[in-house]
């Protein structure tokens, strides 16, 4: 059989083969790594100052927002006072109406028995 395609057969390797390879073996696992983009790190850096920036403007809105809402509320609690101490009154003074029909009802009743005797009265005298 002939050898393969020009390569010699021998019981002893050929060392300036592997020293070649071996070499090539290191300078694949030798690379330098790559150094990180620094534009890449700083657009970083700006994205999280603009992301910091809006928040923090968020925040502020959000005081205002919030500040508005317990002027509200302060404003309502006062109308919900100025409510009730007029409810009370009206209260006190529908009491005080009803007091003031009945009493009214009870006298146009003492009047019109009155009325109605002085009437009989009138006509037993002219009888």
């Amino acid at each position: 059989m002939t050898p393969y395609h020009g390569q010699n057969s021998s019981s002893l390797p050929d060392l300036s083969k592997v020293e070649a390879l071996e070499s090539d073996s290191r300078n694949t696992y030798m690379r330098k790594r790559k150094v990180p983009n620094d534009d890449l790190g700083q657009q970083f850096t700006e994205f999280e100052e603009d992301v910091i920036g809006l928040l923090k403007e968020f925040g502020k809105y959000q005081d205002v927002g919030i500040s508005l809402i317990k002027n509200d509320i302060s404003l309502i609690k006062k109308l919900l006072v100025e409510i009730k101490t007029t409810i009370q009154h009206l209260v006190k003074e529908n009491s005080y109406l009803k007091t003031q029909v009945v009493n009214f009802t009870d006298i146009v009743g003492y009047v019109q028995k009155q009325i109605t005797k002085l009437k009989e009265e009138i006509h037993t005298l002219k009888k």
